[in-house]
């Protein structure tokens, strides 16, 4: 490994135990995630797996305005800490905890006026008893609002390069979670019952959490004493890039799937949500691993003021991700519809233009990040997160268009791989002129 990139040793020890955990969780989730659509169909049937999968979308579509601080806290609590600044790391995370708290407060109050004003009433949905879809979408809401308390536990163990420590909590819970609520289908009929399942997995892992949370900190509290205007301002500048990064992907993918659910039916969205869970989330989670280990690596060297080493180090990171992802697309070409077949029991038949369209979005999107985890890990992303915001919007907004003109669903990934492109040649310029803006500073 530091015959490819410029590391030390207390860094490849780190990274050698991130990596196996990291390797681990997501071959053990691959799993799960392979296995979970056609046991879902299995034994919910496919109408009731397709209206999960709805009205899970439909759930993402809501938690977007759910502004997501703890990214941006991350990156700050690690350059803080390996610059030793203990203090500034307990203030960051006091003020985060403030942010989330007023955050979830309005979310709830747009969740209650729109729960109280509007009715959910779409078609995939309408064989369904409106009080039992009003008690699925709360349930599932209040896991999500577990899981952003779980976040800010989560930042108190990463922040410290300690990463397997997580992952393998969640990766645990979640297969068993994944687990249950297929094998509730054979029990009962009633979605409710899935929900309440997912609920209470995320209480497992806030438990979990908890304790390994006080067991790696001591100078972090669960205080507001620390609150201040200026510095929760301050923080909520830096997490806009990341939300608006978070918000796009969120539009893309989720804002698809509900696309599809208005004008097509649960079986499209069904196909399209598989073809994407095995050509585009199932590699996206492996070049993941990369980033995700390198992310407190960017930050420690930026701590340090290491410009030269970042980006010596960043270059090797593309290439190997440029290698990669090669390999990946000349592959899912020559098996990947085989491969699907197997995997569905041929319930679907995936042609060749989707496959090709999906696999160079994810090509695309492998590529962007690559470039931008030295934005993110520095929290310059700004410019980058609302430039992709916009860019989703006008995506979907486009595909919503033409699906009203009559078009097909090819038509949509055709859409979105254009945008990815976009995306990927304006991410390249944004690190151009960070690495020229620190350079000229250094100097």
């Amino acid at each position: 490994m530091n015959n490819f990139f410029i590391l030390s040793k207390n860094q490849i020890n780190r990274i050698k135990k991130n990596l196996l955990a990291k390797l681990t969780s997501e071959s053990s989730q691959v799993v799960t995630q392979v296995l979970y659509p056609p046991l879902m169909i299995l034994f919910w049937g496919l109408e009731q797996f397709g209206i999960w999968l709805f009205l899970i979308s439909l759930t993402s579509m809501f938690s977007m305005l759910n502004f997501n601080f703890t990214d941006a806290s991350l990156q700050e609590m690690s350059i803080y800490n390996n610059q030793k600044k203990y203090n500034k790391v307990n203030e960051i995370f006091q003020n985060t905890l403030g942010l989330i708290i007023i955050n979830l407060l309005i979310l709830s109050l747009i969740i209650f006026i729109y729960l109280f004003f509007f009715e959910i009433n779409f078609l995939i949905i309408e064989g369904l008893n409106l009080n039992d879809v009003k008690i699925i979408f709360f349930l599932i809401i209040l896991s999500v609002y577990i899981d952003v308390f779980n976040s800010l536990l989560n930042i108190g163990i990463w922040y410290q390069g300690k990463q397997y420590i997580s992952v393998n909590i969640l990766t645990i819970i979640e297969i068993i979670s994944k687990l249950s609520i297929v094998l509730a289908g054979y029990f009962f009929e009633n979605l409710i019952y899935a929900s309440i399942i997912l609920v209470i997995f995320s209480l497992t892992k806030t438990i979990v959490f908890y304790y390994y949370f006080n067991l790696f900190n001591s100078f972090l509290k669960f205080s507001l004493t620390e609150l201040s205007k200026k510095k929760s301002l301050r923080l909520f500048k830096l997490s806009i890039g990341h939300f608006t990064d978070l918000l796009a992907n969120t539009i893309r993918n989720s804002g698809l799937i509900v696309l599809i659910g208005f004008f097509f039916n649960a079986n499209l969205v069904a196909f399209i949500s598989t073809a994407k869970t095995l050509f585009y989330f199932f590699p996206l989670r492996f070049f993941n691993i990369l980033d995700s280990i390198s992310l407190f690596e960017y930050a420690k060297g930026f701590a340090s003021k290491s410009i030269s080493k970042l980006k010596n180090n960043q270059k090797r990171h593309i290439l190997l991700v440029l290698i990669a992802g090669i390999s990946f697309i000349l592959t899912s070409v020559l098996v990947g519809p085989y491969l699907y077949n197997i995997w569905l029991s041929g319930r679907f038949n995936i042609t060749s233009i989707i496959l090709i369209l999906i696999i160079f979005d994810v090509f695309l999107i492998v590529l962007r990040n690559s470039f931008i985890i030295i934005l993110r890990s520095t929290n310059n992303m700004f410019r980058i997160g609302l430039f992709e915001f916009i860019l989703s919007l006008i995506m979907i907004m486009s595909c919503y268009y033409f699906l009203t003109l009559g078009k097909n669903i090819e038509t949509c990934l055709m859409i979105i791989l254009i945008g990815s492109s976009i995306s990927l040649f304006f991410s390249i310029n944004e690190v151009r002129l960070f690495y020229k803006n620190k350079s000229q500073i250094s100097k």
